[in-house]
């Protein structure tokens, strides 16, 4: 049978399952990002939202109802849990529980499953693997937290240990749960050392669960600390049971010296007075007058052996059961069967699946994606910068700049040229000077050809480098590496930030001045030179190469001074004739030579550096372009998965608000009865992709005659059980719920008062 709560149910999980996909998406583009990437703190919360969602879907999609166990540690609460499931569901022991949450659910066949905080699952079939994963893991969460606690930080496993376990899921064959669809839930025990996850549990549970059972040993019933957490309970439930767990073995001092039951042993009931009459605080009373919370003092031991015994069909005492444990169980199967649950039910996954919404666009705003979405857009226009820039560097790259330096060369060869005639000029004017004085002299021929000639040749390479020099720096002055080019290449060359005048002082400064001088070469020797002979030459037959010896010394080493006389007579015009005849043509081919080095090796390597450093620093400008680009492209797309499927979830969220708020618009104005009655018509809520496309008028008339089919439903079942001549029915559709669900209380009417009243 196809009732209105079904269908109820599977529009309001349509709804609300594919909000998992953006937050999948978003949650796993945020791991994947790089180190740095705002959204990285906030990564599990998205994955928690995802849980809560996948919780809630999972919840109305099987109409689950969830009872929260609470208690202090070690009062009993699993020991509650294998008696209500009659099934062995946890190990009982001494030791600290770990502190996550148990859902135990029924299943034909025993598994268990692990949830860390990051989402990440892990299956058991044997329950000893499960234990000693949580063995460990416990170890392992301890540590943390002890490390926390030392840096003095409130430990928070989503932030600081993601991979703590989060909760823990134990299906079992249990007949109860699968008749109720409820799923027990233990909790943390309170005022463990580990109860961070109590304050995220009850916000997890809020509006999410049906009641909650508290479980406390009789030992501490009169302890107020165990009820110090009691009234938030109060607030976020609207039903309580209150389960006193006895010491069935505990044993009192007879006035006769013998030991003997224990009154919680033999009047139970008195101890429950007790407590009621001189410990309850005013909230506990009020809600206990109310109905909302009801005592059981359970020997929950005795009871779980009983249970578990007779379920597997061992012979089991009878009186291990006790009647209170059966009056608890039934108590709480009633209300889980009642209008009061189905109301709390409704209402409280519509208000649940609103807060989560509300969360999830929260959190869409958070500040760290508000820091994304901005960097985001710096990032793009950095791209695009950057991208510029690339453009104009492949224009210089692709730019002919041999072409625009030949150019360049040419004119610097003619003011080479201009400087080589004119400092030679000056240096053959110099030579002659020496020339001149030497014959005036008594000086050597080494000491004219070594101090004056060379020194004379040396310095005309020295000046002409010089003049070189000056004539390059004074084109790079001009700007642009002292070439003309496109007002495109200025600017590609300004956009890049590539200095060309930069650059060509760099090639400039390069250049190796001291490689283009070079030692020259003996300008003259003695056989180079006509001498005279004399009477007693002639007389002795002296040769030419012996008289110039006898006059200026051995030819590799000619350095006997020769007196002004001597060479007057000796030498003479003929001579020095002969002398400057032969260094003007070794200055010929010395200045030849030195020009070519000018050219070649200054102008010419100038050009070549420049054109090289112009390349080099395109390159290297390209080369970390290149880099930072890639860098803002992964940056860019790192954000772009994070920012998309948020956006995503932005818009889904806003179409799954509005889609919830027309359900409970819907859902709100049908009475509780006609919901479990067979759904004739069909209310259909639209997908989120044509949210908007129904016109009003169109939803009002599809809700009015679902409404009248609904009442008509109701009518004709009334007529027929007043006219069959039963009783009144259980639920009066005249005086229950005609003001339908009010989303505005926090919790679900107790004792058929009317909702929101």
């Amino acid at each position: 049978m196809h009732t209105l709560l079904n269908r109820f149910c599977e529009e309001f999980v349509r709804i609300v399952r594919p909000l998992r996909t953006p937050l999948d998406k978003t949650a796993e583009a945020i791991d994947a990002a790089a180190a740095g990437t705002p959204g990285h703190e906030i990564q599990s919360e998205f994955l928690d939202l995802r849980n809560q969602f996948d919780l809630l879907a999972d919840k109305v999609a099987e109409q689950q109802a969830y009872v929260l166990i609470f208690g202090p540690l070690k009062s009993g609460k699993s020991t509650l849990m294998n008696a209500i499931c009659a099934s062995y569901v946890s190990e009982v022991s001494s030791l600290p529980a770990y502190p996550c949450m148990v859902f135990v659910s029924h299943s034909p066949v025993r598994e268990y499953t692990v949830t860390d905080y990051t989402g990440k699952t892990r299956n058991f079939a044997d329950p000893v693997a499960l234990q000693r994963h949580v063995d460990q893991a416990h170890r392992e969460l301890a540590a943390r937290i002890r490390k926390a606690e030392e840096g003095q930080l409130d430990f928070d496993p989503q932030r600081h240990f993601p991979e703590a376990i989060r909760r823990v899921d134990v299906k079992v064959p249990a007949g109860d749960l699968a008749q109720s669809s409820a799923v027990l839930v233990d909790t943390p025990g309170l005022y463990s050392r580990m109860k961070f996850g109590y304050d995220r549990m009850t916000r997890d549970f809020r509006n999410a669960a049906a009641c909650a059972v508290f479980v406390v040993r009789s030992d501490n019933l009169f302890l107020e600390q165990v009820f110090s957490e009691f009234t938030q309970l109060l607030e976020l439930f609207s039903r309580i049971f209150l389960v006193v767990n006895l010491d069935t073995a505990k044993q009192d001092l007879s006035p006769e010296g013998k030991l003997v039951p224990s009154l919680e042993n033999k009047n139970p009931r008195r101890l429950i007075e007790a407590f009621e009459n001189l410990t309850m605080s005013a909230p506990l009373k009020a809600a206990a007058e109310e109905g909302r919370l009801r005592i059981y003092p359970i020997g929950l031991l005795h009871s779980a052996s009983g249970r578990i015994q007779k379920e597997s069909g061992a012979p089991a005492p009878e009186a291990q059961v006790s009647d209170d444990f059966d009056c608890f169980l039934g108590d709480l199967t009633e209300y889980l069967n009642s209008t009061d649950y189905l109301l709390a039910f409704l209402g409280d996954s519509l208000r649940r699946a609103s807060s989560l919404l509300q969360e999830s666009a929260d959190l869409c705003k958070h500040d760290s994606i508000t820091d994304l979405s901005k960097k985001l857009e710096e990032l793009q226009q950095q791209l695009v910068e950057r991208s510029d820039t690339l453009a104009a560097i492949e224009t210089l790259e692709s730019y002919d700049w041999i072409k625009n330096f030949r150019s360049l060369q040419k004119q610097l060869i003619n003011a080479v040229e201009k400087q080589a005639t004119d400092v030679g000029h000056k240096a053959s004017r110099s030579i002659d000077q020496d020339l001149s004085k030497w014959f005036k002299s008594k000086s050597s021929l080494q000491d004219l050809v070594k101090s004056a000639l060379c020194g004379s040749y040396t310095r005309y390479q020295e000046d002409l480098v010089a003049g070189v020099g000056r004539e390059i720096s004074d084109q790079i002055v001009k700007g642009n590496a002292g070439i003309e080019v496109s007002e495109e290449v200025l600017s590609a060359a300004k956009a890049a930030g590539i200095d060309l005048s930069a650059v060509g002082q760099k090639a400039h400064l390069r250049t190796d001045r001291n490689a283009l001088i070079v030692t020259p070469p003996i300008p003259l020797k003695s056989d180079h030179i006509p001498v005279r002979k004399t009477f007693w030459d002639w007389l002795l037959f002296r040769g030419k190469s012996g008289v110039r010896a006898r006059l200026f010394g051995p030819a590799e080493k000619p350095n006997i001074p020769v007196g002004k006389e001597k060479k007057s007579i000796r030498l003479g015009e003929p001579a020095k004739q002969a002398m400057q005849q032969r260094l003007r043509k070794y200055e010929n081919d010395l200045y030849t030579q030195t020009a070519d080095r000018m050219r070649k090796g200054f102008v010419g390597g100038y050009c070549r550096g420049a054109v090289a450093g112009i390349r080099a620093e395109v390159s290297r400008r390209k080369e970390a372009l290149e880099s930072q680009i890639s860098d803002l492209e992964t940056r860019i797309r790192d954000a772009k998965a994070i920012m998309q499927p948020v956006q995503q979830l932005l818009a889904e969220g806003d179409a799954a608000r509005q889609a919830v708020e027309k359900l409970a618009e819907h859902y709100t104005e049908v009475d509780l009865f006609l919901l479990t009655q067979p759904a004739e018509a069909s209310f259909v809520i639209p997908s989120q992709d044509k949210a908007g496309e129904e016109t009003e008028s169109e939803a009002a008339d599809a809700k009015t005659v679902e409404l009248q089919t609904a009442t008509e439903v109701a009518v004709e079942a009334e007529d027929a059980e007043v006219m069959a001549g039963d009783e009144e029915p259980e639920f009066d559709i005249g005086s229950v719920d005609h003001e339908g669900i009010d989303l505005e209380t926090e919790s679900a009417p107790a004792n058929g008062q009317k909702p929101g009243k």
